[in-house]
């Protein structure tokens, strides 16, 4: 029943057995566009009557081995097609009355086989069965059970086809024992393969296997060295455990584990690498019968203090390598040794010891942090001038590795400039993309964590201002450089920044930074101007507004510029500012 419907401006409702009947009714609540709610009730009315389907006929079975075949002719219905009708099936043990269908079977012990009319009983135990078929409608009504003729498998006693084992080897790389097989054919799977062994060829006993798998081969560990193992597979299939293949196909190993070391003459050679922290080694390559051969590195700030349980480093490489991350203000003495790759992992004893010292940390950590999208531009180059005219020191840190992927500075490498004597410079130029500039998961805490322990930072970059803003980057709302946003800005094809009188920095310097002419990079043309709050302003814009702020927390100084040093035009002025910062930055 419906009651006449309203114009409706929403409308929400639900399908269900609303009043009991077993049919489906429709709730809708609706409300027009005065505000005014209407529930209206659909009741579904109409009565459907569906009959009981007939019984299936023609009931056969056909005994095959231990394949039993059930078929039956379908049974018909009024309301359903009988393509669309389902059958259930199910068997019992005559005897007892157990039930034998799949192990799928649903409660009441039988089995919902859809359409399908033939169905097939694999590896029945070979005694009476009697089973029953009835047909289900599309609505759910079912026939009678009918029953089919009792049925009796017949009893597996063939034993798999199979030829044996085909081979037997025992591995020194990895100490274990290998044998296989092709796989045995028979009609009732799973098959099994049973193993018997003996120590001298023809001893195996058959009635107890060594071991058993279902796979074409196995892999044994732990066997006892020097001695002599002999084994014989068999084929079992899973209808019956006396149905075991007989062949007497045997192979025999003696297990031969090495333990002997590689030979090798220790190391050769130890120098200062040309990295920072790291020294180079070299040696001759050691021989062993079961390679490949890893160079374990055993190296202390002492004569002989090395802990020979665990390597410090380790190397494939015949010749040599290189060893990272070492502290410049000690001397380290090394042994190498000479591991083979078998699993006893056998390591030469030598003793021979040589000494170096690492690189030394230089001055400056130069992270050249310009676009990856720009890998033919070497801004870098113009602070590189800059440092080598003034004998600052440097170690350059490429970010680029190309236009899909970047090298990000590590702990190890920053935290090693954590030396008041020493500064990080990070070139920006005119990247913009904050993520290139200093990616805020990879290096942002580090380089927060590395001023918060006293670190000195410059920052130089025409668009870092604007993207650490509007990015609300950490460092940068962190008050680590003493000041903040709105960043403003105006655009120029001639920047020129006025250094502040009597500031250690900017004092006497006036930076022209042109687009279209000088020895500079020619890259400038935006002036962007942060707001101060607790940093010192070392350099303006032509209009007053901030251009170089320099930063003393006490525990962390920074100098911040919002220009691109290699756009500064000439090469007297790019050194004398980085002299200044460098001088200020390290007092």
């Amino acid at each position: 029943n419906q009651s006449s419907m309203p114009i409706v401006a929403a409308v929400d409702g639900a399908v269900a057995d609303f009043d009991g009947d077993s049919d489906l009714d429709i709730l809708i609540a609706v409300a027009d566009g005065y505000n005014t709610s209407y529930d209206m009730f659909l009741d579904n009315s109409q009565v459907l009557t569906n009959t009981v389907p007939s019984s299936p006929s023609g009931l056969t079975d056909a005994v095959d081995g231990n394949y039993t075949i059930l078929s039956w002719d379908a049974g018909s219905d009024t309301e359903s097609a009988a393509s669309a009708l389902n059958y259930e099936v199910k068997v019992q043990n005559t005897s007892d009355g157990s039930w034998i269908m799949p192990e799928t079977h649903i409660p009441g012990g039988y089995n919902v086989f859809g359409a399908t009319r033939t169905i097939i009983l694999h590896h029945t135990p070979p005694v009476s069965h009697d089973w029953f078929v009835r047909t289900v409608d599309t609505g759910g009504l079912t026939s009678s059970w009918v029953s089919g003729s009792s049925f009796t498998p017949s009893a597996d006693t063939t034993p798999p086809v199979f030829g044996g084992i085909e081979s037997l080897s025992y591995s020194q790389v990895t100490g274990l024992t290998e044998m296989s097989w092709t796989a045995a054919t028979d009609d009732s799977t799973p098959i099994s393969y049973n193993l018997y062994e003996s120590s001298t060829p023809g001893a195996q006993n058959f009635s107890n296997p060594a071991f058993s798998t279902f796979q074409t081969s196995i892999s044994l560990a732990g066997l006892t060295d020097y001695q002599q193992y002999c084994y014989v597979a068999r084929a079992q299939d899973s209808a019956n455990p006396a149905n075991e293949s007989t062949n007497t196909t045997e192979l025999c190993v003696t297990i031969d584990p090495d333990y002997t070391a590689p030979v090798f003459g220790g190391v050769t050679g130890a120098v200062t690498g040309s990295e920072l922290g790291t020294v180079d080694l070299t040696w001759t390559a050691a021989t062993d019968d079961n390679g490949p051969v890893t160079y374990n590195i055993y190296y202390a700030t002492s004569s002989a203090a090395q802990d020979f349980t665990t390597p410090g480093n380790t190397s494939s490489a015949d010749t040599g390598t290189s060893v990272g991350g070492l502290n410049p203000d000690y001397t380290y003495y090394f042994v190498v040794r000479a591991q083979d790759a078998t699993a006893n992992e056998n390591e030469d004893a030598n003793t021979i010891e040589l000494s170096a010292d690492p690189a030394p940390v230089p001055q400056v950590l130069l992270v050249d942090a310009d676009s990856r999208y720009w890998e033919n531009r070497t801004y870098e180059n113009y602070l590189i001038d800059a440092l080598d005219n003034n004998g600052i020191t440097y170690y350059h840190f490429d970010k680029r590795v190309g236009a899909d992927s970047m090298n990000y500075v590590t702990s190890d490498l920053i935290d090693a400039f954590l030396d008041p004597a020493k500064i990080v410079i990070w070139l920006a130029a005119n990247n913009n993309s904050l993520y290139d500039m200093m990616d805020e998961t990879e290096e942002m805490p580090l380089v927060m964590d590395f001023l918060d322990n006293g670190g000195r930072l410059m920052i130089t970059g025409m668009n870092v201002a604007y993207y650490m803003n509007n990015g609300s980057a950490a460092i940068w709302t962190g008050g680590y450089f003493g000041i903040s946003g709105p960043v403003n800005y105006t655009y120029d094809t001639t920047i020129n920044v006025t250094g502040e009188t009597s500031d250690p920095i900017g004092d006497g310097l006036s930076l022209s930074l042109p687009y279209y002419s000088g020895d500079g990079a020619r890259d400038q043309y935006y002036a962007y101007a942060p707001t101060v709050t607790t940093g010192t302003v070392c350099f303006t814009h032509e209009n007053s507004s901030a251009a170089g702020i320099r930063y003393d927390s006490g525990t962390y100084k920074t100098v911040f510029l919002s220009f691109g040093f290699e756009g500064i035009d000439t090469q007297a002025d790019r050194d004398t500012l980085i002299l200044n910062i460098f001088n200020w930055l390290t007092q």
